[in-house]
């Protein structure tokens, strides 16, 4: 907020900045810019600092749960932190989601909590906030998010891929050593997704198809768990859906969504001299590892004393 909106020859205004600290801890940097009519300087930046002090407040400030399985319950503690932690007894806990979010002190341990996420027999994402009475003046109450989801058993890791290809892409990038180069070149189209069991249950994946064909797949086991290796095949552009089957009789089939989308790459030189300087050693680019062919030089001979002929 600024005193005046004009400001004479020789004289000085004011400008107040406000800074909003919910939900901010420590060090806090803002800036602020002024603009004006001044021919000379018509912009310049103010920059506000200082640490938030922290009355009141859980650490962690989110919960995140990890998925969970039908019927299942996991819990997580949280601990009462800031300047007046140690004159606050907790009262009116309550949550948005009683049913499947709660929270309670933890016994012998004072200003411990423990939040507690128990599982319906629905799959889905789980968002609650739990709010609680403080008995100070400021903060009155104080507000913990928590996050979760509800899964079957069988999870994967990413839910949803995205490729990035170039124009310049050639083909499978998963195919033998010819593609070396491209798989260097072009990272951004490969990608893993890991696929497990909340209840440690063997399982298999027996295929991974895909219908529009934008996609190569190769399942590798790892332990109790599988990896699938994905990678887009040239410079098609677009969205899919991969089908995953399994032996499961209660999951016999998991679906991955994808897109794919394209990049320009730019053109790189096929060689790079490292050392910085002209006796450096020359060194090919990941994009040209197949067609970097260096040829030997012979070497110039030093002066010196010239060998008699042999005879």
């Amino acid at each position: 907020m600024v005193s005046a909106a004009e400001i004479p020859p020789g004289g000085e205004g004011k400008i107040e900045v406000k800074v909003n600290t919910r939900g901010r801890r420590g060090k806090l940097t803002k800036t602020v810019t002024v603009s004006s009519n001044d021919p000379d300087q018509p912009a310049y930046t103010l920059t506000v600092t200082g640490k938030v002090e922290v009355i009141a407040g859980f650490e962690p400030q989110r919960v995140s749960f990890p998925p969970v399985g039908f019927g299942q319950k996991l819990e997580k503690e949280v601990k009462l932190v800031g300047s007046k932690a140690a004159q606050i007894k907790l009262a009116n806990i309550t949550s948005s989601k009683p049913d499947v979010v709660s929270m309670e002190p933890k016994k012998d341990t004072p200003g411990v909590y423990v939040v507690r996420l128990a599982a319906g027999s629905k799959p889905g994402r789980v968002s609650a906030k739990i709010t609680a009475d403080t008995g100070l003046e400021a903060p009155k109450q104080l507000v913990l998010p928590v996050f979760g989801e509800v899964s079957r058993d069988l999870v994967m890791e990413p839910r949803y891929v995205s490729f990035q290809v170039s124009q310049q892409q050639r083909g499978p990038l998963l195919d033998p050593l010819d593609r070396l180069a491209d798989a260097f070149a072009n990272l951004g189209a490969l990608r893993v997704v890991r696929i497990r069991s909340l209840s440690k249950k063997p399982f298999k994946v027996l295929s991974v198809k895909d219908e529009k064909g934008l996609v190569y797949a190769k399942v590798e086991k790892e332990g109790q768990d599988w990896k699938v290796h994905l990678a887009a095949l040239g410079s098609d552009t677009g969205r899919g859906e991969l089908v995953i089957s399994t032996d499961r009789s209660d999951q016999p089939e998991l679906r991955l969504r994808y897109s794919i989308n394209r990049y320009r790459q730019r053109p790189v030189p096929a060689l790079v001299r490292a050392g910085g300087g002209p006796r450096g050693v020359l060194r090919a680019r990941p994009t040209m590892i197949k067609r970097l062919r260096l040829k030997e030089v012979p070497t110039a001979k030093k002066p010196g004393k010239k060998s008699a002929p042999k005879k």
